[in-house]
């Protein structure tokens, strides 16, 4: 990510990880970028956030767009009752331009009240190979179930890193 920023921007980030969390802060002070990033039609703040159109109308800036937003706000619940990728946002435009890009892809979504949910395996699998995911989190938890049916919390996946060190990312699945 660091040299991704740098590549993209020339900008080094100043990188924090809080002592006792499992994060990485990664902070860019530049008012340039800022000014750019706006300019494009990213904006900041609390309000009715979107996507730009220059990023909708390519299916290629789509797929990472939705995978981004996942990978960041996004949630994955596999069970043996039930399979769950879901992303919460309070803007509704978002909401819709999640719910229409997904569509986009073939991916039915449910929309109930501020969640966007992927409520079956086939949709979960089709997300996975279409739009794909870079929160090894998330990855892991998909590739156990899949493959092992097994079922990972959270908190279990950091055990299982070392048994996917080949595994890139964003991760794709394949094709069902």
């Amino acid at each position: 990510m660091i040299r991704l920023i740098y590549e993209l921007f020339g900008l080094t980030p100043k990188t924090i990880i809080p002592i006792g969390k499992n994060v990485l802060i990664i902070r860019i002070n530049s008012k340039m970028l800022f000014k750019f990033l706006l300019k494009i039609g990213l904006f900041y703040g609390r309000g009715n956030k979107s996507i730009p159109l220059s990023i909708i109308e390519n299916k290629e800036l789509l797929a990472a767009s939705l995978r981004g937003l996942f990978d960041t706000d996004g949630s994955i619940h596999l069970s043996s009752k039930w399979c769950i990728v879901s992303y919460k946002s309070y803007s509704p435009v978002l909401r819709q331009q999640i719910s229409d890009g997904l569509r986009l892809f073939g991916i039915p979504s449910f929309v109930s009240k501020n969640n966007i949910n992927l409520t079956s395996l086939w949709k979960i699998n089709k997300f996975m190979n279409m739009v794909g995911s870079s929160n090894l989190k998330n990855v892991l938890k998909y590739i156990e179930y899949t493959e092992h049916r097994k079922t990972v919390k959270s908190i279990e996946t950091i055990n299982l890193v070392d048994n996917y060190k080949h595994i890139s990312l964003p991760y794709y699945g394949v094709m069902v």
